[in-house]
């Protein structure tokens, strides 16, 4: 599926974000990177989509090097979703959901039968029906989000990149959200790549984690792995909170309390509750 060899990313070569980064994304997958701000998440990210030039070594998508590939032919294979884009307010969800299909679109530039049965799919499944008609600057943000990534669902990626896509939405968005990939994901065999912040969401959510830290990856392994405190130690630097195990789950990790005017000495809390501090 996707292969990166001994790849070096980053914006000078003076200067690597990353560093000799080598794995094998397995079809079907869902794989979550995970790290501080600014340890180069959203940069790999970038790079093994072919938005970003590599400073060194290979992306390869099906054994072929992803920049001997047209940005068209890697768009029928690989779906993008930033952090945020640029869509007109007055575009419809309708009109977004379509653009999912500019790869795939014939000279005449028409929408043919086959373009519109994947527009409809993606919009069922995003629960947008409703909104066919609806401009985009009328949207909720979770609402809007889901508009988005059905845009993506259309393309019908073998790939699915999402950056941060649960960013700015609240608890019932974010779960709703990733309810979405995950089923698109097992009805389409879909790999799905993406950066997340929320660590329980994301052991909750993946087959697979990668973590980052101090310019190269420091994990690779199960959401069960992940899950201890000195993997979170090494990749965030806590070092207070408790992991929770869980029965026949991914462990949770509670944050430390913190200390507030009138309320009691968090520490002494912490410890009544059973955790660390």
């Amino acid at each position: 599926m996707l292969d990166l060899s001994n790849l070096t990313v980053g914006y000078s070569i003076r200067h690597p974000v990353l560093e000799s980064i080598s794995l094998h994304v397995d079809s079907g997958s869902i794989v979550t990177l995970l790290g501080k701000n600014g340890c180069g998440k959203s940069t790999l990210l970038r790079t093994a989509a072919g938005l970003l030039k590599a400073l060194s070594g290979k992306v390869l998508l099906n054994g072929t090097n992803l920049s001997a590939l047209s940005p068209a032919m890697r768009a029928r294979h690989m779906a993008f979703l930033s952090q945020r884009d640029a869509v007109p307010g007055d575009m419809t969800v309708e009109m977004l959901i379509s653009t999912g299909r500019f790869p795939f679109r014939r000279w005449h530039g028409f929408l043919t039968a086959e373009d519109k049965e994947a527009v409809e799919e993606a919009m069922n499944l995003a629960g947008l029906q409703s909104f066919r008609n609806c401009p985009i600057n009328r949207l909720s943000g979770g609402e809007r989000q889901k508009a988005r990534l059905a845009a993506a669902f259309a393309q019908h990626p073998s790939i699915l990149f999402l950056d941060e896509p649960t960013t700015f939405l609240d608890p019932a968005e974010q779960i709703r959200i990733m309810e979405l990939v995950c089923s698109w994901n097992r009805s389409r065999k879909m790999t799905v790549i993406q950066v997340l912040h929320d660590v329980n969401l994301a052991m909750r959510c993946s087959d697979r984690i990668l973590a980052f830290a101090q310019g190269r990856m420091i994990f690779d392994g199960s959401p069960e792995r992940f899950g201890c405190k000195q993997i979170l130690h090494d990749v965030f630097g806590i070092t207070r909170g408790s992991v929770l195990p869980v029965q026949d789950e991914p462990p949770c990790w509670i944050p430390p309390l913190l200390h507030r005017p009138g309320c009691a000495d968090s520490e002494t809390v912490q410890k009544n509750q059973g955790g660390e501090s």
